[in-house]
């Protein structure tokens, strides 16, 4: 830009002040926008980056992943909630994931849940869902609550992880806490809490329940003559003739060393509960091949009848024991 000054001369003079103030404006704002693009570029970049590295996550997780709209239908589900579920993608979309109750749950167990993640925001617990194939399933599932900045639900999210592994050894252990190693048979733990329900059962019906306390003779002397295995494996065909001698409702258990009991519930009198001990005794007395020699066990049995012999289960168990 080119002033003149009037005058004689009529001499060029360059910018003045004002000039000089609106040029470096101009360029000022320039150097402003030219930074605010290069924020917006590196922000779009890493936006992108972390969008990129969720829909990684989301599809590679191990853990199944499931999406929801406000109104619990599905918007999407990870590779892993395929596999966990059998469901493929396409007959999730746009489903309610309730498709996959297993129905050991009763409504109360959902409403409680739907009401811990609305008040709370997340509800985490174990729950029994059922794949395609129909097959019901343990799993651990997560789900949290995505809202607006208004509160209002946007989202629901989910991580479920299959524990049926875990369960299987849970319950392993648990069959190990509550019988006997060596025949299998329910032991003292798994019996007393069996038997107080029996009599519980009975005091509400006004019935009668019997126990019997079966103690093998002279069994230290089979370990003592003819080894431990030889015990072992009598002890393992006594456990298995009184199993098939009484009813499948009826309850054999080892207490421990030579010592069962055989719990008979909605018997008629003390004459019926002989006639099965008298069965019972009869059975034992085959005599048992190991190591191409015979034992011949002889057992000791005494029979307590509730109520008349006791009303608790250690009154009855003592009674039986010294009968």
């Amino acid at each position: 830009m080119e002033l003149r000054r009037p005058g004689p001369a009529n001499r060029r003079v360059g910018p003045g002040a004002c000039g000089m103030r609106m040029i470096d404006a101009i360029r000022l704002g320039m150097a402003a926008a030219a930074l605010l693009a290069v924020g917006w570029s590196f922000r779009a970049v890493r936006r992108l980056r972390r969008i990129r590295l969720t829909a990684l996550v989301f599809e590679h997780s191990a853990q199944g992943i499931i999406v929801t709209d406000a109104q619990a239908n599905v918007v999407a589900v990870n590779r892993a909630y395929c596999d966990m579920t059998g469901y493929p993608e396409k007959e999730l979309l746009g489903r309610n994931p309730r498709l996959q109750q297993s129905g050991r749950h009763d409504a109360a167990f959902y409403r409680e849940m739907w009401r811990t993640l609305n008040q709370v925001g997340q509800w985490q617990g174990e729950i029994w869902n059922r794949r395609k194939s129909g097959e019901a399933y343990p799993a651990w599932q997560n789900i949290s609550v995505i809202r607006d900045r208004k509160g209002r639900v946007l989202r629901y999210v989910a991580i479920v992880s299959d524990i049926t592994p875990v369960k299987a050894i849970q319950d392993r252990l648990d069959h190990l806490a509550h019988h006997d190693a060596l025949t299998g048979l329910p032991n003292r733990l798994h019996f007393m809490p069996s038997l107080e329900q029996a009599l519980a059962r009975a005091e509400r019906s006004k019935g009668r329940v019997s126990l019997m306390f079966v103690d093998l003779d002279h069994f230290k002397s089979v370990n003592d003559t003819l080894g431990h295995a030889a015990g072992d494996q009598l002890l393992i065909e006594v456990a298995r003739r009184l199993c098939t001698s009484v009813r499948a409702e009826d309850l054999v258990a080892r207490l421990g060393g030579d010592e069962f009991v055989v719990l008979l519930e909605r018997l008629g009198d003390r004459d019926e509960a002989a006639q099965v001990a008298s069965k019972l005794l009869a059975a034992l007395e085959v005599p048992v091949p190991s190591g191409g020699q015979l034992i011949r066990p002889q057992a000791s049995m005494g029979i307590a009848i509730y109520p008349g012999d006791g009303r608790t289960p250690s009154e009855l168990l003592r009674a039986a024991d010294d009968a």
